[in-house]
This record gives C-alpha cells, structure tokens and sequence, in this order.
C-alpha cells in the first residue's frame, strides 16, 4: 500500500509495527510517499476516532481498553504517538486517534 508522507502517519507506522500489526514500511527518499507492507488477515477491526469535525480527547485514567485490553488504542499526546498502554504508563492523555484488533 502506498500513502502521501506526513508525520503523523508515519507515527502512527511506528505504532502498528512495534505491535506487530504490519509487517514494515518505508519512507520516500523526498518524503513524499509511504510504502506499507501489511500483513493479512490481521485487521478485524481498524476505526478512527477523532475526526476534523470532532476531536475527542480524554486524560489518562478514561483511555479505553479495547476488547478487554487485546485491542489496542492510539493515542497522540505531548510526549509523542504512543499506545494507550504507554500512555497510561507515562500519566499522559491526548487526542484518541484509532483503535485497532
């Protein structure tokens, strides 16, 4: 899969990576694109939250576990694009990007 480079994007990548949710990706020499290796079969469920029209924040005591904690959550906050897990962790909350299983 190839998408149109942004920083957020690519902290997102990061994420789905060090979960084992995608297999690799790689950033364009200028920036411009990102090429994504995914896995099959490993997305039953992939939602995005917070939307321009509405963005929902919370602190870090009402992350939510998705699937009893087998899911997981993205959560951009002042410390960087981390789990909900590392957020918690950290004592951050911020901006609930998506929630994957």
């Amino acid at each position: 899969m190839i998408t149109r480079y942004s920083s957020l994007k690519k902290n997102i990548l990061e994420v789905l990576k060090k979960h084992s949710y995608i297999i690799d990706f790689q950033v364009d020499s200028d920036k411009s694109f990102i090429t994504v290796t995914l896995k099959k079969d490993v997305f039953s469920h992939l939602k995005r939250i917070s939307k321009p029209g509405q963005r929902i924040y919370v602190q870090s005591k009402e992350i939510p576990k998705p699937l009893s904690g087998y899911g997981l959550v993205i959560v951009s906050t002042p410390r960087g694009v981390v789990d909900g897990k590392e957020a918690k962790r950290l004592g951050v909350g911020g901006e609930l990007i998506c929630e994957v299983w």
